[in-house]
């Protein structure tokens, strides 16, 4: 009986074990989601910045050669 409870329990805890390592792994995905959208927001901002200031530059050339 007691070699039955033991192997039962193992067999609990092995389940419990992997239900935990799921959990983390998806856990895991969802940061790296978050992670890589974050990221990508930032990277998206500065090309977006990056374009605005260029527009200016290269309009304020266009004014210029326009007045002379």
């Amino acid at each position: 009986m007691t070699k039955i409870c033991r192997h039962l329990i193992s067999k609990v805890k092995a389940e419990v074990e992997k239900g935990l390592l799921n959990l983390n792994l998806n856990l895991a995905k969802r940061n790296l989601a978050n992670e890589v959208k974050r990221n990508l927001n930032v990277l998206t901002s500065t090309l977006l910045f990056a374009t605005l200031k260029w527009n200016l530059i290269f309009l304020s050339y266009e004014r210029e050669e326009y007045l002379l």
